[in-house]
């Protein structure tokens, strides 16, 4: 498919771009576009860059934090302006199973539902951005439960697939999200590594 072919082109430059500074900026246009699209492994690629480049986890999670808390504030932005718009857009959304359990979730749980919902760890994540919106949840609450669970996930992630990536990779879900990224561990480290491998030293 051609949305496919996109994404792995997409991947593809950030690995080219892992050591440049501006590759926290390319995690956060991904992080950002994965909101709305919901196509690009972002724990994945928030795992392996660090996994590649442990020196870097702190920079790769912050710039995929900031992305996707931006992607998530405009979302909802949008939908608590105008909720028409998406119902039109996206009519099965609202027929889902998933879209009856996070009702049910909020109605029992409320800030915590959304909580976990930015975790990731209660897919899908949409429903925990929309859903709270049109129940006229308070917008802050809804945005800081969002906001302090992408800042814990990203960083922990990012710190644990740094300094202990054998621990991470033990989690089927971190399995199979790194399937879907390039391996980063055969990019050069450094410039120095680059010219190394140029003069044959």
């Amino acid at each position: 498919m051609g949305w496919r072919k996109s994404l792995e082109r997409f991947i593809e430059s950030l690995q080219k771009s892992i050591d440049r500074p501006s590759f926290p900026a390319y995690l956060a246009l991904a992080a950002f576009l994965d909101v709305f699209t919901l196509v690009i492994p972002t724990d994945g690629i928030v795992v392996s860059t660090s996994m590649a480049r442990p020196k870097r986890w702190f920079m790769i999670a912050l710039g995929t934090t900031v992305g996707s808390i931006l992607g998530v504030a405009l979302l909802g932005a949008i939908v608590y302006w105008d909720a028409e718009w998406i119902k039109n857009f996206a009519p099965s959304i609202f027929q889902s199973e998933g879209w009856e359990f996070t009702k049910e979730m909020l109605g029992k749980y409320g800030f915590w539902a959304v909580f976990l919902g930015g975790l990731g760890f209660i897919p899908p994540t949409q429903p925990f951005i929309i859903i709270p919106i049109l129940a006229d949840m308070n917008f802050t609450h809804w945005l800081l439960a969002f906001s302090v669970a992408r800042i814990l996930k990203f960083f922990s992630f990012a710190w644990i697939a740094s300094h202990s990536p054998k621990l991470i990779t033990r989690f089927k879900i971190f399995r199979l999200e790194l399937g879907e990224v390039p391996d980063l561990s055969a990019a050069p480290k450094d410039k120095d590594s680059l010219k190394s491998k140029d003069t044959g030293k």
